[in-house]
């Protein structure tokens, strides 16, 4: 993240690069400016009815987007969890305090992350732009050949409202997985009808669905959320995931 010292707002470099916009779009850049946090910033945050309709982050971070021709709603996820990390840092700084319990012992450890050594996740980029979310795979199992894309803030809010209505008519099934598969994939052996893209998720086989869901997390441009970590009874290492909780961007509550 580059800085303009001029004006309170920051540049952030995008996970995606911008591979995955078209040659039209401003974040074909790869690099959003967005404004800091100000006194209007915890207005949006203390909204009763952004918080009941469950959009309150997303509110704030698209009023600290400077372009205004930029839809919020195409940013793809990873590109929104950064804008996020940078948002928190010039809001409310770059240390985030967490609990981590160890794996090991069961030691509950209360750390301090910093936001700014957080990193791009490790994904597979093509040698050259490709202007187009739009990518294929082809199933182990059952051999059939998908096109899928990567998930945008749209897709995740309609995930959302879909999941939730299906939720009122059997609260005990998680049906989370499988809709995120439908709103990703884009066409199975040539086929896009969205009648033949659900029927078939939901009676692809277990395997297939694992290694789809595998092979987009290859191709997935994000923040990588883990930090490292020593447990201060045991001594055990390694990284552990950094959980964000409601503290994020309301520090004051864990007080």
């Amino acid at each position: 993240m580059a800085e303009n010292m001029e004006f309170p707002t920051t540049i952030v470099d995008l996970p995606s690069k911008g591979y995955y916009y078209s040659k039209d779009n401003p974040l074909s850049k790869g690099e959003i400016e967005c404004s800091y946090m100000v006194g209007k910033s915890e207005d949006i945050l203390s909204s009763v009815a952004y918080i009941r309709k469950g959009i309150v982050i997303d509110k704030l971070l698209e009023s600290l987007i400077v372009d205004k021709t930029i839809k919020y709603g195409d940013l793809l996820a990873g590109d929104i969890s950064q804008i996020m990390v940078a948002a928190r840092v010039s809001g409310y700084g770059s240390k985030y305090p967490v609990s981590i319990t160890c794996k090991s012992c069961g030691k509950r450890n209360d750390v301090v992350a910093n936001l700014e050594e957080l990193h791009d996740a490790v994904v597979k980029f093509p040698a050259e732009p490709p202007y187009k979310n739009e990518f294929t795979f082809t199933l182990p199992i059952s051999k059939q050949a998908i096109t899928f894309k990567l998930l945008t803030r749209n897709d995740l809010t309609a995930i959302r409202k879909e999941t939730e209505s299906l939720a009122i008519l059997d609260e005990d099934l998680n049906r989370l997985g499988t809709t995120r598969m439908k709103y990703s994939i884009l066409s199975i052996h040539g086929d896009n009808t969205q009648a033949t893209i659900r029927n078939a998720v939901d009676n692809m086989p277990v395997a297939d669905a694992r290694a789809f869901r595998e092979n987009y997390k290859t191709v997935d441009p994000d923040v990588d959320f883990t930090i490292n970590f020593t447990c201060s009874k045991c001594g055990a290492t390694g990284r552990e995931d950094l959980v964000l909780d409601e503290t994020f961007f309301w520090p004051d509550t864990r007080l």
